[in-house]
C-alpha cells in the first residue's frame, strides 16, 4: 500500500510539472542569468529555427545553462512538441540535430 502511495504522489507531481506553463522557466533564476550571461546560441546551420522555435515559451538562456548529451535533446525537444511546440518532422529533426551538434556534453564511451 506505501508503494502505491508513494506511486501517486511522484505522479501527481509529475503530472503537476508538466503542467506548469513554460513562462515560468524564463531562466528569471540568478544562477541561470550568471551562467548564461552574455551567451548565444553558436553560428550554425538552423540557429535561427532553434531560436525561434526554443523562445516562443522561455528565454534561450533556459536552453543554454543546461547543456545535455544528444539522446536527452531528443526526449526534451519531444517533450516540448507534447507540450504544444509546433514543428513539422523536418523541423523537429533539424531542432534536435542542431542541439545535439552544437550544445551537447561530451558522452564517455566505452574503455
Amino acid at each position: 500500500m506505501m508503494i502505491r502511495a508513494a506511486f501517486l504522489s511522484i505522479a501527481c507531481v509529475t503530472v503537476a510539472m508538466m503542467q506548469t506553463p513554460a513562462v515560468a522557466q524564463t531562466g528569471d533564476s540568478p544562477v541561470v542569468k550568471a551562467a548564461t550571461a552574455g551567451r548565444t546560441l553558436p553560428d550554425a546551420v538552423d540557429r535561427e529555427l532553434v531560436m525561434e522555435a526554443c523562445t516562443r515559451c522561455h528565454g534561450i538562456d533556459v536552453v543554454l545553462a543546461q547543456p545535455r548529451a544528444p539522446d536527452e535533446w531528443i526526449q526534451v525537444v519531444s517533450m516540448m512538441v507534447a507540450s504544444g511546440m509546433a514543428l513539422t518532422d523536418d523541423e523537429y529533426g533539424r531542432v534536435v540535430t542542431y542541439l545535439s551538434a552544437n550544445l551537447s556534453y561530451p558522452v564517455a564511451g566505452p574503455e
